[in-house]
């Protein structure tokens, strides 16, 4: 008869197959939060269905009256395609079906670097949980549904080609076919793709130094090659590459995600520890490697310097650090304590680890998200919803928050045509004059005059939101009506461009 230490042996000795599955719905949990009017899937979704109907992809900005329309490479449109068929369904299965293919890209990209850790020591090692707790974690407020996703599955994929060891001539053909199609897709979904050409000319270079340019050693540079003509195969062929041009802009510099991470508003300090703790644990994964590959250590560097000049990377440089992790796993394979402890001690660490993972879990479950369903309340719902009961006139000039633009132009389609949206694809200039106007100054409330607004529509604000300022002018302004309150914004009228609202 079993004794009950026996029974807990086995148990203990099962847990290793609870991690994946434990870790795949943490993901899930993280993936799933309500979307808002900030997100810019909206937005996305709205282009992909002006695709959609016009068959062609647009070459200049779209849906605003402030500036003329500004030449524009749609690098992402087969991934706003993508977002507007769900849609097409209606909001909210659209939403949900999207937020299932956030957490879906999210599990896949966990799932391979898993896969890539265990083929390389061709077992579960007791730093695993560890170490993926900590980098989904750490990557998690990047889990939205946006064309980022491409290029994080993307990224990994390639990364797990790069570290591959089987060096056969039949592999290696099958190699090239993977790169050529794997970049033919990533150009049309995101302009991060080149980012991925980054991480392959990075390993070229170092394999090319570190082979003595052996033939082995032109392995990079053949892929590089196949990279960077598949990434012409888009729509815009050559000029494909002018997408890049307004990274780094004026314009790009008041953008959040393109901060560095220590500037306003600041990313949580332990999300940026976390991130460096996993770059750290990727150094000595690799310095312990006698057989380490200085294509590697490349990559991590050039990822890590990306990520501190730009927060935008911040679930990027986890799976680069966990890519190289798993690439060097022997060199925690030395520390798997499998013959330094006794096998008590060894139970007590696997049911550690589920614990962490258990933990994870748990924190990653919003009861808060669950009770709201798959959209935000603030999301302008109900207040687009009135804006087009009304019949109002939808060519005349409306003036719009930035924050909820990416939802109004996929409720409205630029009928009406708005003031200002995330894309960021227009002069400086413009920008100021929606500070001038938001803050109500003297300039900006005449250039509500000058330039003919008809309606303002703004998200719910606090008091103490600049929003407020442009809200009470106003409200005490009797050449505005204000027609819609709500939890979800706030709708005025001039009173002398629609005469029954007197």
């Amino acid at each position: 008869m079993p004794t009950k230490n026996n029974g807990f042996e086995r148990i203990s000795e099962r847990l290793p197959q609870l991690w994946l599955p434990l870790l795949l719905l943490a993901c899930l949990a993280f993936a799933w939060r309500p979307l808002s009017g900030g997100d810019d899937v909206w937005a996305h979704a709205a282009i992909g269905r002006w695709i959609v109907e016009h068959q062609q992809v647009p070459r200049e900005t779209l849906f605003l009256w402030s500036v003329p329309p500004q030449p524009w490479v749609y690098h992402s449109w087969l991934s706003q395609v993508i977002f507007y068929l769900p849609l097409s369904l209606g909001d909210t299965v659209g939403v949900n079906l999207l937020l299932l293919l956030t957490a879906g890209s999210v599990m896949a990209v966990f799932a391979m670097l898993w896969r890539l850790w265990r083929t390389r020591i061709n077992a579960v090692s007791l730093w695993m949980p560890l170490v993926f707790a900590l980098a989904l974690y750490a990557s998690s407020l990047r889990f939205r549904p946006r064309p980022e996703l491409f290029s994080a599955f993307f990224l990994t994929l390639l990364l797990c080609l790069l570290w591959r060891q089987t060096r056969s001539r039949r592999a290696g053909y099958l190699e090239c076919g993977a790169v050529f199609f794997l970049f033919i897709f990533w150009a049309n979904l995101h302009g991060a793709v080149a980012i991925g050409l980054l991480m392959l000319a990075a390993f070229s270079v170092a394999d090319l130094i570190q082979g003595k340019f052996s033939r082995p050693s032109w392995r990079g540079v053949l892929l590089l090659g196949i990279a960077m003509i598949a990434v012409c195969l888009t729509p815009y062929g050559v000029d494909y590459w002018q997408a890049l041009r307004p990274v780094g802009g004026a314009m790009f510099q008041r953008i959040d995600e393109w901060k560095p991470f220590w500037k306003a508003p600041a990313v949580n300090a332990e999300i940026i520890i976390g991130q460096f703790v996993l770059v750290w644990l990727a150094a000595i994964c690799w310095l312990g490697n006698k057989e380490r590959r200085w294509s590697q250590a490349a990559c991590l560097l050039i990822m890590t310097l990306m990520f501190i000049g730009a927060r935008r990377h911040l679930w990027l440089l986890p799976i680069v650090s966990v890519s190289v992790i798993a690439a060097n796993a022997q060199t925690l394979g030395t520390l798997n304590l499998r013959n330094s402890i006794t096998p008590a001690a060894r139970q007590r660490a696997r049911w550690l680890m589920t614990g962490v993972l258990v933990v994870l879990l748990a924190q990653a479950i919003s009861p808060q998200n669950l009770r709201n369903g798959s959209i935000a309340a603030t999301t302008p719902l109900a207040a687009t919803d009135f804006f087009k009961q009304q019949h109002l006139n939808t060519r005349t000039p409306v003036f719009n928050d930035y924050e909820h633009s990416s939802f109004l132009q996929w409720r409205f389609s630029g009928q009406p045509p708005l003031f200002i949206d995330l894309l960021n694809a227009y002069p400086d200039y413009l920008i100021t004059d929606y500070f001038d106007i938001i803050n109500a100054r003297p300039r900006g409330r005449a250039l509500l005059e000058e330039k003919k607004v008809q309606t303002v529509i703004l998200r719910a604000h606090k008091s103490d939101s600049p929003l407020a300022k442009l809200a009470k002018y106003l409200n005490e302004n009797k050449q505005w009506k204000r027609i819609y309150s709500g939890k979800d914004g706030t709708i005025w009228l001039r009173r002398a461009a629609h005469p029954n609202t007197q």
